[in-house]
């Protein structure tokens, strides 16, 4: 059970933190425990001193026993926050894990005041025509509020996000090709953020961020500004430093804020404007922007798992009519239990695959049977981490099935797809980061 306002917790494994020692003597789950028998040992040691003694004077007499150890400069001791008097007054009653189980509880009121609502926008289909998902507000936002926030992670040079044709070099390794050139940028550009002057990227990662927008002049109902570090892994002192300075620190330290600047109501869709330099680079995009070879014979996995009444090709007549050159099937695993029928003939399949989450593999369609007007069919499972193993389902609703799209071959992955970061006001992006020349940022 997890209480009102307990933090959120991942089990990293061990492994996480003992591979990364630039993160310190970071206590392990079995170091709480030694931490608590190394304090008691002090405490002993305390008692029989005097426990009259000054607040300093102990401290001392801690910093002496703790670099008199055998724990000297371990996980054990990263266990303790030396400089909390409080915490070794608690270790008296209660054992170090305990003391970090309370420790990771927060009171409402501490997080109305260091905190932000992580469910102010859900996804859903945007209203703008072929824009796909968008953002939609959860609840009423009066004008003000910190609808979602924006953890970053800084990429200091965007060319890093360019793609290039590959070649051999004499030795053998692969380096971008030199007659062939840049072949285009990454898909994370379109969701950075960036200044023209500016070889910066800013990528965010907070949730549902990826969702919101563009929308211009009015119809933008939120703008950027940069968090707050009482309620968000932000330091402002950043800003102040060179990008040099954010290149030799791997950490994302830097946080914006998406702030609505006038009311919005439940439901509304949530914009932001990306800037005109995009606006801009859209516009152009639209009017120069021609359908790629054989387009009008393209269909996505999305249109075709849209028709679940249709009766799907066996693998045998797919031989002759392939369905699309960027199309594979996968069959859920879970429908090995015939418990299935059951939910199915209930009209209740959610359920069931709610407590029989199975496994994707890729499949094929072996034959079908037609039973009282619904289709059902016979597939065969390839479980590529154990040497393709085939596994045959008999009998599975079209609900088991599901096209998907092969990797790299949607739309949004063509060599003439769209481009372009999200463009920061000059009023909030820092002199001191804009580090093109006038001829470099044309380019970009």
């Amino acid at each position: 059970m997890i209480k009102s306002g307990e933090e959120l917790f991942v089990d990293y494994g061990n492994t996480w933190f003992e591979s990364r020692p630039m993160l310190g003597p970071c206590a392990l789950y079995h170091d709480l425990d030694l931490a608590t028998k190394l304090f008691a040992k002090y405490d002993a040691l305390r008692s029989e001193l005097n426990s009259t003694l000054s607040h300093e004077l102990l401290a001392d007499i801690w910093d002496t026993f703790v670099n008199n150890t055998s724990f000297n400069d371990s996980r054990v001791l990263g266990a303790f926050h030396h400089d909390d008097q409080e915490e070794l007054n608690m270790l008296q009653q209660k054992s170090m894990s305990e003391i970090r189980r309370q420790q990771s509880i927060r009171t409402t009121e501490w997080l109305e005041q260091h905190g932000t609502c992580a469910d102010h926008i859900q996804a859903g289909p945007s209203t703008i025509k072929q824009a796909g998902r968008g953002a939609f507000a959860t609840r009423f936002l009066p004008e003000g509020t910190i609808v979602t926030q924006m953890p970053l992670v800084h990429i200091s040079d965007r060319k890093r996000l360019d793609m290039y044709n590959m070649a051999l070099n004499d030795d053998g390794d692969r380096v971008p090709d030199p007659e062939e050139g840049k072949m285009g940028t990454q898909l994370l550009v379109n969701y950075c953020m960036g200044h023209a002057d500016s070889s910066l990227l800013l990528c965010p990662y907070g949730p549902m961020t990826g969702f919101v927008n563009h929308g211009s002049g009015q119809k933008a109902n939120v703008k950027l500004q940069w968090g707050s570090p009482e309620r968000g892994n932000h330091m402002p002192e950043l800003l102040e430093g060179s990008l040099e300075q954010l290149e030799k620190d791997a950490t994302a330290k830097l946080a914006m804020d998406l702030v609505a600047t006038r009311d919005i109501e439940e439901g509304d869709e949530v914009f932001l404007d990306y800037g005109d330099e995009w606006e801009e680079a859209w516009n152009k995009h639209v009017e120069k922007w021609k359908p790629v070879s054989k387009a009008e014979s393209y269909i996505s996995a999305g249109e075709l798992d849209g028709d679940a009444t249709k009766r799907l090709q066996t693998v045998f007549e797919q031989l002759e009519k392939p369905i699309a050159q960027n199309i594979d099937l996968t069959c859920n695993s879970a429908f090995r239990n015939k418990l299935w029928k059951r939910a199915y003939l209930k009209d209740d399949l959610d359920s069931f695959l709610g407590k029989e989450e199975g496994e994707m593999f890729a499949c094929d369609i072996l034959r079908y049977q037609r039973i009282d007007g619904t289709y059902f069919y016979t597939v065969a499972l390839y479980d590529e981490d154990n040497d393709d193993r085939q596994l045959k389902i008999e009998e599975v609703p079209r609900e088991a099935i599901r096209f998907y799209d092969r990797p790299y071959t949607t739309d949004m992955f063509l060599e003439n797809a769209f481009r372009h970061d999200i463009r920061i006001t000059d009023d909030i992006f820092p002199l001191v980061w804009r580090n093109l020349k006038e001829d470099e940022h044309q380019e970009r």
